[in-house]
């Protein structure tokens, strides 16, 4: 017999992106327009949540704000512009510029 372990994601306590990807000393902003690296989804993701984007595996992202405070959540915004929001961190793989 097999058990099946559903989880549940939720990122309605992360509401905003910080500020800081405006300030030009960062360097999202020398040569990379606002973000700070790219992204590509390892899993299927539904946002459920306030804030918190739809994704399918392999999609990829461009990274606004990175999971710096341990929240779990990624600042992200689709390849093609389209979707701003967070997604699990756990389901990235990211590359910082």
């Amino acid at each position: 017999m097999f058990q099946l372990t559903l989880y549940t994601i939720s990122c309605s306590s992360v509401l905003e992106f910080d500020s800081d990807v405006d300030d030009p000393s960062t360097p999202a902003s020398q040569g990379f327009g606002n973000y700070v690296g790219q992204a590509t989804l390892k899993y299927d993701c539904e946002g459920n949540d306030q804030g918190c984007i739809s994704g399918k595996a392999g999609e990829a992202f461009y990274v606004l704000e990175v999971d710096n405070d341990g929240s779990g959540w990624t600042g992200v915004v689709s390849a093609d512009g389209s979707r701003q929001g967070f997604l699990p961190t756990t389901h990235l793989s990211i590359t910082l510029y």
